[in-house]
């Protein structure tokens, strides 16, 4: 690994120096994360983007499609991580995007608020479903317990409830003051019933129930009071207010077959339906199905994936909105141009990104929006899923020796740990553990340490600790119940060999002195009241982003016990940070942009440059930083994509001294003193050793003149204390001592 210093002009930081600096926005568009989207009858379809206050519009009618990016809906400032923008058409189909702050209304050109009536100081954000207008333009929204109009426009009114039927509301109809629909049914789905209401004289009847329905959303009611309801048993069809029922056959070849979907057209006058033979649609209340093959076409299909909503025109224009299993919002589009499904991606690059990591081979892997793992050979240009037999991976890591390891703990196969020696191209089992594999942990070092679930427990804790030191060839089972107060979710090892489980939810911190066989409570990092951005540098500091004493910044300690501020002299909002060698670190800070010290935070130099931090417009979080080994620095910001400087942002040095390679010693543990010799090389960054006592306090220090030195140790009492060779660079290496 290269030796990695800050690229300096002169020792004042010259913004000269800086010049040199510059961001560039990685180009891939394909894996934005949209929030919501609407459609009109007439195929303009209006999409949200998550983490963004951005709107874009297009007919699907066009050839080609052609995307529209609408105004900014309010000019404030955008939290990326807190904001939503719903949306919703009203009578007349005007788009209206809700967000926090109240209705929008489009007016072609601008978002204003629509202030007709009384606001709501109360007003939340909702799907479209529990907003919906009968056929005479009057708005109805749905608590999930009643059904209310809005008198007063926007304002949701407890004193306007037009049904209260004291069970959960799934859906419902509004078509006109005698003719209202509602699908009703217990809190875990089952039992569902469908309930006439009148609006004027409140009178309630039911209508239509059924055990055999699985999910609510394959239920729906027509005008004339039809309703349909896909079921295990087929598609279900009821009408003249109850009285007929009957299983509709939709293909003759299955007879009656389970439905898995239904939907309605956006016009009212088609049904569409899945069955495990294809897309059926019926213009004439299922009396007759035409099959429809385009429907059919590279379908998302997953058993995990929710239908969230689908809109059709006609049997070959659709948009469809999922959540997969990892709780992220996708949007399908089907056209006969494209002549199958495919994901929606508006002309913009809001990728979501975290945990940047790159091999030895330059390719890069980060983990999108905390779902599936990419990766790019061309620092992140463009991007590819990468995939163990077909199947997106989701949980990844890469040790020192650049083989990959992966694990599904929720899947069939949790209780496997797979690697793969090819850059992921192929997988191979590498063990298969007694319990479900929950987390694994690659220390600088090169050692593993990987978690599993206590076997037939259904809690993820107590924990199974296993130890590899053999770079995953073989695991020792170290303990077998290790039960924190909380779930770990980061292992840390330090250069004298503790193991840190760092918890959720809680300041406690245990640490294990001896590979992971027993664990206790480390009280020392009580003194931290928050704790975020963290890492054991190559010369055994703690440095971390968090607040001790009342004051936030960044810290470091060999001992934690005293906390060295090292942003006295800089920003102190820190949102993460890294430390590519001894003495470097590049940290980002949410209202300053980016930072840069090599001095263990004597001077910090800002290297923002050209990277947009315009904080009165947006919140810049950052997820994950990371220098390679050509000096080139990568951000991924929460919701707006992967930034990379040029090369040399972090300059490339002499090859870097191992830390084991530095100096050696000895004896230890010794009664009189010890024998030190160093690397020729080091010399010339003139080199100091620093003893230094458990509480952190400098015992002795001695300028090193020669490659071969000594240092008495008489006069200073039994105990443990540690050395520390350092240079005019930082610290090299720190060793434990024992004084008998």
């Amino acid at each position: 690994m290269n030796y990695l210093i800050i690229l300096l002009i002169s020792l004042c930081f010259s913004t000269s120096g800086l010049a040199q600096i510059e961001w560039n926005v990685t180009s891939d568009s394909s894996l934005y994360t949209p929030e919501d989207y609407v459609m009109d009858k007439n195929g303009n379809l209006f999409l949200s983007v998550k983490g963004n206050d951005l709107i874009f519009h297009c007919n699907v009618f066009d050839v080609p499609l052609k995307f529209e990016k609408l105004p900014k809906v309010l000019n404030r400032y955008f939290f990326p991580d807190r904001h939503v923008c719903n949306l919703f058409l009203d009578f007349a189909d005007t788009l209206i995007a809700l967000t926090a702050s109240g209705p929008y209304r489009y007016l072609g050109d601008q978002f204003l608020l629509d202030t007709m009536g009384r606001m709501d100081t109360n007003y939340i954000p909702s799907w479209s479903y529990s907003m919906k207008y009968n056929l005479k333009g009057d708005l109805f929204g749905s608590f999930l317990d009643v059904i209310f109009q809005y008198k007063d426009k926007w304002k949701n009114d407890r004193n306007n409830v037009v049904f209260n039927p004291g069970r959960l509301i799934y859906n419902y109809f509004p078509f006109d003051e005698e003719n209202n629909f509602a699908l009703i049914g217990d809190n875990d789905g089952r039992n569902l019933s469908v309930v006439r209401y009148n609006t004027g004289s409140l009178e309630v009847k039911e209508i239509f129930t059924s055990n055999a329905v699985s999910n609510w959303r394959d239920v729906f009611v027509t005008k004339d009071g039809h309703i349909f309801a896909g079921s295990f048993l087929g598609l279900l069809h009821s009408y003249n207010e109850g009285k007929n029922l009957e299983n509709v056959l939709i293909d003759t070849a299955l007879g009656n077959t389970p439905v898995r979907h239904v939907y309605q057209s956006k016009s009212g006058d088609a049904i569409l339906v899945q069955l495990t033979s294809g897309f059926f649609c019926s213009y004439d209340l299922g009396k007759t199905w035409l099959k429809l093959h385009l429907f059919s076409q590279k379908f998302p299909q997953d058993p995990l994936f929710v239908w969230e909503k689908m809109d059709f025109i006609d049997t070959a224009h659709a948009v469809l909105l999922i959540t997969d299993d990892c709780y992220k919002i996708r949007t399908f589009l089907l056209t006969p141009e494209q002549g199958e499904w495919k994901q929606l991606n508006p002309p913009t690059f809001k990728m979501n990104t975290f945990h940047l990591i790159k091999n030895k081979k330059q390719r890069m892997f980060v983990q999108n929006d905390l779902c599936d793992w990419i990766y790019s050979d061309d620092d992140g240009n463009q991007f590819k899923v990468v995939l163990k037999n077909g199947q997106p991976v989701r949980e990844l890591g890469l040790d020192s020796q650049d083989q990959l390891y992966c694990f599904y703990p929720e899947k069939t196969d949790a209780q496997a740990l797979y690697w793969s020696k090819n850059d992921g191209q192929d997988w191979d089992t590498n063990h298969i553990f007694p319990g479900k594999v929950l987390g694994f942990y690659p220390f600088r070092d090169g050692s593993l340490m990987l978690l599993t679930q206590t076997p037939n427990n259904n809690r993820s804790i107590p924990y199974y600790v296993y130890y590899s030191t053999n770079h995953g060839q073989s695991w020792e089972l170290q303990n077998n119940r290790f039960s924190p107060p909380n779930e770990v979710y980061q292992l840390l090892k330090s250069p004298d060999g503790s193991i840190y489980a760092f918890l959720s939810g809680t300041r406690t911190v245990m640490i294990s002195q001896d590979l992971g066989k027993t664990w206790h409570a480390d009280r020392r990092f009580e003194k931290i009241s928050s704790l975020g951005p963290m890492v054991f540098d190559e010369q055994g500091y703690f440095i971390f982003g968090g607040t001790v004493e009342g004051v936030y910044g960044i810290y470091r300690t060999t001992n934690l016990m005293q906390f060295e501020h090292i942003t006295q002299n800089g920003p102190t909002d820190v949102q993460a940070l890294y430390s590519p060698v001894g003495g470097v670190i590049v940290a980002t800070f949410a209202r300053s942009g980016v930072y840069i010290t090599y001095d263990y935070g004597l001077n910090w130099i800002n290297i923002t440059s050209n990277l947009e931090f315009d904080i009165s417009n947006r919140g810049y979080k950052i997820n994950s930083i990371f220098v390679d080994d050509q000096g080139r620095i990568f951000l991924a910001r929460l919701y707006d994509g992967i930034y990379r400087t040029n090369s040399m942002a972090v300059s490339v040095d002499d090859p870097k001294l191992s830390q084991f390679e530095a100096f050696s010693f000895g004896p230890n543990p010794t009664l009189f003193g010890i024998n030190i010799q160093l690397n020729e090389s080091v010399m010339i960054h003139n080199p100091t050793l620093v003893l230094s006592n458990a509480l952190g306090q400098i015992i002795l220090r001695k300028k090193v003149v020669a490659t071969s030195d000594a240092m008495d140790l008489n006069q200073i009492p039994k105990g443990i204390y540690y050395l520390s060779l350092t240079t005019e660079k930082g610290a090299i290496r720190t060793e434990k001592i024992i004084k008998l």
